[in-house]
């Protein structure tokens, strides 16, 4: 079983186009975000690494 919470949304790109996007994480700066996802782009980081994250995070 996979341990990691699971999340994901539907984003509208423009009319009648849509993505199915899956959450990593949650964050509480748009800079949080931007760092982890460049981390992401640059390999310093991985997927599992941030589910890792989000997965230790308290559930609102």
């Amino acid at each position: 079983m996979d341990k990691y919470r699971k999340g994901y949304l539907i984003h509208e790109t423009s009319d009648d186009h849509y993505c199915l996007c899956k959450i990593l994480n949650e964050y509480n700066s748009e800079e949080e975000a931007e760092k982890d996802l460049i981390d992401l782009l640059t390999h310093h980081k991985t997927e599992k690494q941030i589910l890792k994250e989000y997965s230790k995070k308290e559930v609102y």
